[in-house]
């Protein structure tokens, strides 16, 4: 893999919003295969919770970050 320029904190985050919502999207078509063992129970839903969370935290610290805090 060539060097490629770091990301920045934004594209970063994007990145990771972008793979959140991509592997819940994949867990609600039943697509396990992104999954750690211990969150393919129960049709994944354990890891949806949890990455949702996520998300909302990521939103939560957008906020923060746009009123300055």
């Amino acid at each position: 893999m060539a060097n490629q320029p770091a990301l920045t904190r934004d594209e970063q985050w994007e990145k990771l919003d972008r793979w959140l919502t991509e592997s819940i999207a994949a867990i609600q078509r039943g697509d396990l295969s992104r999954l750690p063992a211990d969150f393919t129970g129960e049709r994944g839903e354990a890891a949806v919770a949890a990455y949702e969370t996520v998300r909302q935290a990521m939103e939560i610290l957008e906020q923060w970050e746009t009123m300055g805090l």
